[in-house]
């Protein structure tokens, strides 16, 4: 992943900004994503057991970002846990296991796009401005 470039960041009014959790059983993944959206305006938090991030879904958040494979739980039972809670919460997986990925099941757990490990800086930049752009939407309807 390419470390967060402050410089390239733009006029930040531009895009729009969010609570943002991160759901990811690799401490220094987490650290990285959290670095980097704080680094773009966001608030985020950041889980990385199915426990926890249950437990954090007690508060709302615009948009997910969820590790699909986690140890000890699974991405797509957390994704549809958060949707039924939080139903227009926009939910983004990432995972080092594209390929194997069913669509429909990616589609019944809620989880608008399926970003690939290594995560690339510009590709996670288009999914979050996306996923909160489609959450305001649906906040102005």
């Amino acid at each position: 992943m390419t470390p967060a470039d402050p410089s390239r960041d733009g006029n930040r009014a531009e895009h729009p900004r969010g609570r943002i959790l991160i759901i990811d059983d690799e401490p220094t993944l987490r650290t990285v994503l959290t670095h980097i959206l704080e680094s773009w305006g966001h608030v985020v938090q950041a889980a990385g057991t199915e426990a926890e991030a249950l437990a954090a879904v007690a508060q709302p958040f615009d948009l997910v970002i969820l590790d699909i494979t986690l140890r000890g739980g699974s991405g797509f039972l957390v994704a549809s846990e958060i949707h039924s809670r939080q139903p227009e919460t926009v939910i983004i997986a990432c995972t080092g296991h594209g390929d194997a990925l069913d669509p429909a099941r990616v589609q019944a757990s809620w989880i608008r796009q399926v970003l690939p490990k290594p995560i690339d800086h510009e590709d996670l930049r288009r999914a979050v401005e996306q996923g909160l752009r489609e959450r305001n939407e649906r906040r102005s309807t």
